[in-house]
């Protein structure tokens, strides 16, 4: 008796909880913001991103804003945890603007920055950990994971950002000559099934004792403790950037942008401001951005005006190449390397 009295007070609170939920939801996206992160003219399409994960639904208008004057506006085509895709409706809206769902200019806040669109904050996380394989002796490493850990769990058919600070644990199976995460373990007592994980250190780090690699090994990795924090992602495509100072496609004293599109969408941008020096200099994707399936990366270069803050692109658009990205082992990250060299030799390839 007292065994049922429980379940249906949990299952009160469980419904409480659900409804507390969903009118929060909805204050939030009677107020939802984010702001412009790019502006593909090609494609007539805007990247939004915000704060809060699922703000802008498919289909959705939204409201464009410089300084409180309306630039335009635009429909949802895609939409993802926190960065939507929209096509154009109106206007000239531009890198920076305020997104709204309201026809009202929204009030001033902080600038958005999403971790695999900038490099602000921390990105990276050590954990100290313990290792157990079945019958053998325990293990102790240390791990570094994405703060965001590109997580596929079963039946979905692409990555979640998995907080890494709430990992408690992670089942684990050696089997034919490599390991596998199964099943993540969190702090709130939740656990579900795991598909794909992207972690290339816990691959590199994780494995039984030599004498049973042949075979199947079961165990799992219980989270100590959070030793550090790091500003550079741990994992993603590395995309590295070369450019010679007598490439014909930029100029000293000019401002242009290389930016970089996965599967259509985009991912992220270096901005050069060449001074008669070769250039380099190298960005990590982040894989909760990425398809577990394919990437296809293409590689764009802008020149841009700068009118204060303003970052505007001139019609100087060129394809630079681009490049699928093919499936490199689990304890590596696939490298991708971009190069604008002499004359008007331009190049993208994946390193090997």
């Amino acid at each position: 008796m007292q065994f049922l009295i429980k379940k249906a007070m949990t299952a009160l609170r469980l419904c409480r909880s659900a409804v507390i939920a969903l009118i929060f939801g909805a204050a939030i996206a009677a107020h939802a913001t984010g702001r412009v992160r790019d502006v593909n003219q090609q494609r007539n399409q805007v990247t939004v991103v915000t704060n809060k994960a699922g703000e802008f639904a498919m289909g959705a208008k939204i409201y464009f804003y410089r300084n409180g004057k309306a630039t335009g506006s635009a429909q949802i085509m895609q939409a993802f945890h926190t960065k939507a895709v929209a096509r154009i409706a109106e206007g000239n809206p531009q890198t920076g603007d305020d997104a709204t769902l309201t026809a009202k200019p929204p009030k001033a806040q902080p600038k958005v920055h999403r971790l695999s669109f900038a490099a602000a904050g921390v990105q990276a996380h050590e954990f100290f950990v313990e290792v157990q394989f079945e019958k053998q002796e325990k293990q102790q490493r240390k791990l570094t994971l994405n703060s965001e850990v590109a997580t596929q769990i079963g039946g979905a058919p692409g990555f979640i950002g998995l907080n890494a600070s709430l990992i408690k644990e992670l089942d684990i199976v050696w089997q034919d000559g490599s390991l596998r995460v199964e099943k993540a373990r969190l702090s709130d007592r939740s656990s579900f099934d795991v598909n794909a994980l992207i972690a290339a250190d816990l691959y590199a780090k994780i494995k039984p004792a030599a004498e049973s690699r042949g075979g199947t090994v079961r165990g799992k990795i219980v989270f100590q403790k959070k030793t550090r924090d790091l500003t550079r992602l741990a994992d993603g495509i590395v995309v590295d950037l070369s450019a010679a100072k007598n490439n014909a496609f930029i100029k000293p004293g000019g401002v242009y942008k290389v930016k970089v599109y996965c599967n259509e969408l985009f991912a992220a941008e270096f901005l050069l401001r060449p001074a008669g020096e070769d250039i380099s200099d190298s960005l990590v994707l982040n894989p909760v951005d990425l398809s577990p399936v394919e990437n296809n990366l293409e590689i764009r270069l802008v020149e841009v005006n700068e009118q204060g803050e303003l970052q505007l692109e001139t019609d100087e658009n060129r394809l630079v190449g681009t490049q699928l990205v093919e499936k490199v082992p689990s304890d590596r990250n696939a490298r991708v390397s971009v190069q604008l060299a002499a004359g008007q030799n331009t190049a993208v390839n994946q390193v090997k």
